[in-house]
Order: structure tokens, then sequence, then C-alpha cells
């Protein structure tokens, strides 16, 4: 890995409408891989991604990289539109990157913008930010004219709920007319609490479209990388079938296993290996 002082990149810039406070970095150089980072239960990007975000837009190796951190609501957002919601977004920004960027650079006076032609996306994806990654490329993937980017995806995840979080249950709200009430004005809305408990329906729905696809040989969903802590407790740890091994990092929590910094740098080295 060679950093420098300066970046690589312009930013974090906001492209606008509908986009929150999610962060756009965009790469001083033409870009040809799209990378979004999406994050975990309770938090936001910048709560996720402390140093991991700095180290790459100072990294030459990600020059050629446009960077999203997307930021959603994971506390009390309806998770299925959040996921649509992510969709949306790359969708748009795999068609017209291009004119965001420009539309972005004319703001910063920036002279012979750069241009885009996105040849790879690389999802990534965080605690809940993996099922966050995964359902919306499964979605794409269902389309009968699935998006371009659905063939150039490459998935990395870092200690992925896609499988439940053990402590999940102390985040919800059973029993009671109370209860009963709530879950009758928001029957179709899933919380996050609802998706990661182990077994859920959007879980094992998830797991099995996600299998029955890959075995069918038309579009592989299954991640690159798979990276947990070596005492990971809040999450269990495993992948699909169709899923490399994971990969354990010792020293590191299920808190701490995303952020790289000066001595720790797993997570960056991991996406940097995803590039051609």
């Amino acid at each position: 890995m060679s950093h420098a002082l300066q970046s690589y990149h312009w930013g974090p810039l906001q492209p606008g409408k509908g986009w929150g406070s999610t962060r756009f970095y965009i790469a001083h150089r033409p870009a040809r891989t799209l990378i979004v980072l999406v994050h975990g239960f309770l938090s936001k990007s910048d709560k996720t991604w402390p140093d991991t975000d700095f180290l790459m837009i100072r990294d030459d190796i990600f020059d050629e990289a446009d960077i999203v951190l997307w930021d959603y609501n994971s506390t009390t957002g309806n998770i299925p539109s959040e996921v649509n919601n992510l969709r949306k977004a790359i969708d748009a920004t795999w068609v017209l990157g291009p004119q965001i960027v420009q539309r972005q650079l004319r703001r910063l006076k920036v002279d012979s913008p750069p241009s885009r032609s996105y040849e790879r996306l690389i999802l990534v994806g965080y605690s809940l930010g993996g099922y966050l990654v995964r359902a919306c490329a499964l979605r794409a993937s269902r389309d009968v004219t699935p998006p371009g980017w659905i063939a150039e995806l490459r998935l990395a995840l870092f200690a992925p709920a896609h499988l439940g979080a053990r402590i999940i249950g102390a985040f919800r709200t059973d029993g009671g007319i109370l209860d009963g009430v709530k879950k009758w004005f928001r029957r179709n809305t899933a919380r996050a609490a609802d998706v990661l408990v182990a077994r859920s329906r959007y879980l094992t729905t998830l797991k099995r479209r996600t299998e029955t696809l890959h075995a069918a040989g038309k579009v592989t969903l299954a991640a690159r990388t798979i990276l947990f802590g070596s005492d990971e407790s809040v999450v269990f740890v495993g992948g699909f079938t169709c899923d490399p091994a994971e990969v354990r990092s010792a020293g590191r929590h299920h808190g701490n296993v995303q952020r790289s910094n000066d001595t720790y740098q797993a997570p960056v080295d991991t996406l940097e290996a995803l590039l051609p």
C-alpha cells in the first residue's frame, strides 16, 4: 500500500436530494471502479469507516475509483425500503455517474474534470450492511433485464449479519396490546431488529435465493471475501454455501474489524485485492 500526504479524491461531497448524509469522494483521474460502503445497525458511515475511508482516498491504488459512503436509517428505518433506496442510488450512479460528477465538480470550479466509465462495482457491507448489499444485489439480479453492474459486481463483507445477530432480541418489543397495535400499523415494515433475528424470513429468503441463483450459474452473488474479528460475539459467523471460507482477523472484534489504521490495514488491503 502506498500512501502520500495528498488526497487522490475530491470530497467528501453530497450528491443531492435523496442521498441524505451520504458522502461521495470523486477520483482525480478517470474512474473505472465504483466502490460503495454500507454501514451497520444503530450507526452511520462516519462512525463505521473512520480511517478506512481516509486511507483509501490517500492511496494511489484507488486513484481510479469513485467512493460512496452510503448512509441510511439503520435504527428505525424500513429495511426493505432502505434496500430499494440503495439499489436506486447504485443504478443512478452507474448510469449517470458522469453527469453527477460533472455537476459536483463544477461547484468546485474544477477545470477539465476527468471522465467516468465504470467497469466494475465493489459493494462493501459491514454488519447489517452485509444484508443490505446482498439483498440489493439479489433484487437487481432478479429483474427481467438486470442492470449492467450485476455482471461486474464484487462483494466484500466485514462481520456481516447475513446469518443473524445474537443480541438483537434486546431491541425488539413483542407482546402486549400496544405492541399489537404498533405491529398492525407497520405490518408492511421491517425494522433492523425484525430482519436480524436468526432464521428470520428475510435472512432465510436471502440465503436460499442467493444460493439458488448461484447454483443455476446465471449470476454469482458470492462474496469475494468475508472478514470477521477473532472474537466475534455479536453476529453469527459464517457465509452462504457459495461463499469462500471466512477469514478471522486476530485481535479484532465486531466493532473494529472494518476499521483500518496505520497498524491494522486488512480492510483496505481487502478492497485493494478486488481492484484489477
